[in-house]
């Protein structure tokens, strides 16, 4: 749900005020590079620490941020009526990803 909410509040405001498009997708751009691989070297600490809940919160926490980030530029991109195309780095970035 945070992700919805995130996603429908950006689009929303996006023409209001200053235009933050580019953080957005810079902000998308480092999550999507640096999620998985952080993600994984916690996987690989759980195997030492095996502790359940930790694991959990931490892979998490870091795919939920990766999400929102998602959110917040995809929210905006729509609010503005801007395409993929229009930035070349996400196009890039997505080309052959799942997501």
């Amino acid at each position: 749900m945070p992700c919805w909410d995130e996603y429908a509040a950006t689009r929303i405001g996006a023409r209001i005020g200053h235009d933050p498009t580019d953080w957005y997708e810079q902000t998308f751009l480092v999550s999507l590079k640096e999620t998985r691989p952080k993600a994984n070297g916690l996987i690989k600490a759980y195997r030492m620490h095996g502790d359940h809940g930790r694991i959990l919160g931490e892979v998490y926490r870091g795919y939920g941020e990766w999400l929102k980030s998602a959110a917040y530029h995809l929210g905006n991109m729509t609010g503005r009526d801007l395409s993929p195309n229009v930035f070349p780095a996400t196009a890039t970035a997505l080309d052959g990803l799942w997501f």
